[in-house]
């Protein structure tokens, strides 16, 4: 409850010292992120359940899917900035 109250608020607020630039996106994104990741852990701990099973159960459930979320982020800003950079200059062509 006191992280969603906190990204309620933030969300309302708005602090223009979070706008600031940072790796690319405004310093309230990255929170929001962060608070979305612990979030997601927090349910996992206490509602699945996780702090009562064993140690190895524990770290490959809750690892897993932190990595999948990370990577999830990665893939959004990746294609994200893509998308932003056609609309802004037309068609881009990647060659990796």
């Amino acid at each position: 409850t006191v992280v969603t109250i906190i990204e309620v608020a933030l969300g309302i607020v708005k602090p223009e010292v979070l706008m600031g630039q940072v790796l690319g996106m405004k310093a309230l994104n990255w929170i929001f992120i962060i608070l979305t990741i612990v979030k997601a852990y927090y349910i996992t701990w206490d509602f699945m359940h996780m702090r009562d099973e064993t140690k190895s159960l524990r770290r490959m459930v809750v690892w897993t899917a932190v990595f999948l979320i990370l990577y999830l982020i990665f893939i959004l800003l990746q294609e994200g900035g893509y998308v932003f950079d056609v609309y802004k200059d037309g068609f881009i062509k990647n060659d990796f």
